[in-house]
């Protein structure tokens, strides 16, 4: 893979993980100071052939919460995480 094509794919990457972090912030109760992260893991289930996507709520009070929706990043949609419930 050449240099530029590996910068394209960085960014591309990037692009999807701040647009699901908008998505959470969008579609669950996260206040401006949670912190939220998000990255593409290996599905940890074995019926789940391809990658998940994690994403880590914590938010002031210390509490955190992981998702794992079994969609690679740039798949997940907001109704996925609407599906989601915390607990």
């Amino acid at each position: 893979m050449t240099f530029v094509n590996q910068i394209k794919k960085n960014a591309n990457r990037l692009w999807h993980i701040a647009r699901v972090k908008q998505l959470v912030r969008d579609s669950l109760p996260a206040g401006p100071m949670t912190l939220i992260t998000v990255a593409q893991i290996e599905c940890p289930d074995e019926t789940c052939p391809g990658p998940a996507t994690q994403i880590t709520i914590q938010g002031p009070d210390a509490l955190g919460h992981v998702i794992t929706i079994h969609l690679a990043i740039e798949d997940v949609t907001s109704a996925d995480l609407a599906a989601v419930q915390l607990k």
